[in-house]
């Protein structure tokens, strides 16, 4: 009880002026969307699967860029302004890696479809649809967020890293 007493007079005090946990959803689902464009790229190929990857990308980097001006001129967050900004970072991380992915591929003409190349996608996919529904499973949900260095952790020790890496090394350069 003393807990949510403290808790009130503390958001009353400082109170969340921003949806931060909205923004990296939105964020979150415009990721999600590119790197399951590139797993569908990888897996045919289709020129107009490979401009939606760089489409969602220029719009996850608005996305982040507009969070992080939101957070500069922000008093008050739910949680570390750090974990905020490191979380939205990663993301456009993916996502700017599955766009350079793309165009490097187009530029050495080593174009999909490829033996692997589809699991690789797939795996990469799934890893990101797990960090969506966690950041999705906090917006909105107008509760502290205590949680958010396990659903890191949870995402990190995620089979993804370990699929891509074992699918990486049986390609044939």
């Amino acid at each position: 009880m003393t807990q949510k007493t403290n808790t009130k007079w503390i958001s009353r005090i400082f109170p969340i002026e921003h949806d931060f946990f909205g923004m990296l959803d939105k964020q979150a689902k415009i990721t999600l969307r590119g790197v399951e464009d590139f797993a569908q790229w990888l897996d045919r190929g289709e020129d107009r699967l490979a401009l939606g990857v760089l489409e969602r990308q220029r719009e996850a980097d608005e996305a982040r860029f507009t969070m992080e001006e939101v957070l500069v001129d922000s008093f008050s967050t739910p949680i570390d302004r750090g974990d905020l900004y490191e979380v939205s970072r990663q993301m456009d991380a993916v996502l700017d890696y599955v766009g350079d992915a793309v165009q490097e591929a187009s530029a050495l003409e080593i174009l999909p479809p490829q033996p692997f190349y589809a699991k690789f996608g797939v795996s990469l996919a799934e890893g990101m649809r797990s960090l969506a529904a966690a950041v999705l499973s906090k917006s909105g949900a107008n509760l502290p967020f205590t949680e958010w260095d396990s659903v890191l952790d949870g995402w990190k020790a995620h089979s993804m890293p370990v699929d891509c890496k074992c699918i990486y090394r049986r390609f044939d350069f």
